[in-house]
């Protein structure tokens, strides 16, 4: 199962169980960062993404395994960049940043006791650098819901995030 299957199973069921836990994750947990994906997202995003260790009776014997769960929680200050250059010294990693998203305020995606899902939402800042790549420049604000944003992590595009942006 590719990752953006995983992504539709944990977020098209509108109905689901508070504790459903699959062992199919959007990203590798020890990875530094998923390859595949648009946006640089390191491990220390894996509890944002609802990726835990849990004990899980396997063959009779208790084990810890990774699980992945649908209640995404990125919140407020969290910055993502589309490149792991983004951590070099400033002055280089601006020669490589096409794209940084601020979280500006969130809410998390939840279930209610009734097995009822909701999205959450996220209030970003979309930054771009100058045409002297010498700072990013706030290019507007967009407000999503958790489900979507992860959506874009995994496979969006600077246009797709742009075109959202209210003038």
């Amino acid at each position: 199962m590719d990752t953006l299957e995983i992504y539709a199973e944990l977020t098209m069921q509108k109905s689901i169980a508070r504790d459903k836990r699959i062992t199919q994750l959007l990203r590798e947990p020890d990875a530094p960062y998923p390859n595949n994906w648009f946006m640089y997202v390191p491990r220390c995003f894996n509890d944002a993404l609802d990726i835990k260790e849990v004990e899980r009776v396997i063959d009779g014997k208790r084990q810890t395994i990774w699980t992945q769960g649908s209640t995404f929680s990125f919140s407020g200050g969290q910055t993502i960049y589309d490149t792991p250059k983004a951590y070099e010294p400033w002055r280089t990693a601006l020669q490589y940043i096409n794209l940084c998203v601020q979280v500006e305020r969130a809410l998390p995606t939840s279930i209610s006791e009734k097995g009822i899902r909701n999205p959450g939402e996220i209030t970003l800042q979309v930054l771009t650098p100058d045409s002297d790549r010498t700072r990013l420049i706030e290019r507007g604000k967009v407000i999503i819901s958790q489900d979507y944003f992860v959506k874009f992590l995994i496979s969006g595009t600077i246009e797709s995030l742009l075109c959202l942006i209210k003038k």
